[in-house]
């Protein structure tokens, strides 16, 4: 299954797809500062469903929306997070969620953990496959390490469904 998880923010959102066995690809979908607000939504969904199709993706994993201190921003990500999930439905692309605390929680032990302690953990995880890709672990930022954050959650979330799904079918 091809995944595509993303860090959603209206300037830059930060993407990373695994195919399966590893990551394929990671980036920043940045967009002019200039661009409205309708620009950039639109700008956002037309890159994220060239990506989408591309890669083959088969689901999009966001990070949700967290609470926000200042309303404006929370507002905006809302806007970003409908604009990727519209995008993905037409793109025929399932779309989760999964709540910020409980990714830091499945990466580093700890729903209260910083950004440095999460990046740290996801760039260890992953250090072989970012070299595979020529990416240098030390030049990823906030976005990617985000990202690639809400990727290792989701996977997570996944492997425990299964075993789940394996304790169950034994016990019948």
């Amino acid at each position: 299954m091809r995944v595509m998880a993303l860090d959603a923010a209206l300037n830059h959102t930060g993407y990373v797809i695994h195919d399966g066995s590893r990551i394929t690809e990671v980036g920043v979908i940045k967009v002019k500062g200039s661009l409205s607000t309708q620009e950039k939504l639109l700008e956002i969904g037309a890159r994220i469903a060239r990506l989408i199709f591309r890669r083959a993706v088969d689901r999009v994993v966001l990070e949700g929306c967290y609470n926000a201190r200042n309303a404006k921003t929370a507002h905006q990500l809302s806007m970003v997070h409908g604009a990727i999930m519209l995008t993905a439905a037409n793109c025929g692309v399932d779309v989760t969620t999964i709540p910020p605390a409980t990714i830091r929680k499945r990466v580093a032990g700890s729903g209260k953990a910083t950004k440095e302690q999460v990046a740290q953990a996801v760039v260890g995880y992953y250090a072989n496959d970012l070299t595979r890709i020529n990416v240098s672990p030390q030049d990823l930022d906030n976005d990617i390490t985000d990202a690639l954050a809400t990727y290792h959650a989701d996977a997570i979330e996944r492997e425990e469904q299964c075993s789940k799904t394996d304790t169950s079918s034994m016990a019948s």
